[in-house]
């Protein structure tokens, strides 16, 4: 972990039945689901580093808008990830 801060520790996966999270003080605000499996994760780190998370998360919030008209932005943003290589084991 060469960029790590003193004191910070990495993050680390909790599994609960089908569902994966991250532990971490901070809520959890998108689900990424494959196949039955559901992953609660942080957009932030994610979006920063993916271009297609990025335009998937703008288009389903565009879709929401759409359809509530109301802001998104505190809420849980749910992709579905179709035919994802190696499924729930990568």
């Amino acid at each position: 972990m060469k960029f790590m801060e003193l004191g910070f520790r990495p993050d680390t996966f909790h599994t609960v039945e089908a569902v994966r999270s991250v532990s971490s003080d901070l809520l959890n605000d998108l689900i990424i689901q494959v196949k039955s499996t559901k992953y609660l994760l942080h957009k932030f780190p994610m979006l920063s580093k993916c271009m297609r998370l990025k335009n998937l998360v703008s288009s389903q919030s565009l879709e929401t808008e759409t359809e509530t008209e109301t802001e998104t932005s505190q809420e849980q943003v749910v992709i579905q990830l179709v035919d994802f290589p190696g499924e729930t084991e990568a």
